[in-house]
C-alpha cells in the first residue's frame, strides 16, 4: 500500500489488515452511547474502527497524546 507521499508503506499495509476493535455506527452504540463509551473505557481504551480510525476513551491517554509529540506523530 503507498503512503500520501507515494512511498509504499507498513504501516499502511498493517492497517489494511487490522480487525477493527469496535463499530461506532452499530445499533448497541447508537441506542446507548454513555454504556458502549464507558465499555469500551474498561474493555478496550484504544481501539480501531474502519469507520473512524483509532480512538481514544480515556482522558488521560488523549491528554498524553496531544501533549506528546515525540511519541505520537502524524508523521509516518
Amino acid at each position: 500500500m503507498l503512503s500520501a507521499n507515494g512511498k509504499k508503506s507498513d504501516v499502511d499495509a498493517s492497517l489494511a489488515e487490522r480487525c477493527p476493535d469496535w463499530d461506532p455506527r452499530s445499533g448497541e452504540v447508537q441506542n446507548d452511547q454513555i454504556r458502549a463509551y464507558d465499555h469500551m473505557r474498561q474493555t478496550c481504551p484504544v481501539a480501531y474502527s474502519d469507520y473512524l480510525g483509532w480512538s481514544l476513551f480515556r482522558h488521560a491517554d488523549i491528554l498524553r497524546v496531544l501533549t506528546d509529540h515525540e511519541t505520537f506523530s502524524n508523521i509516518v
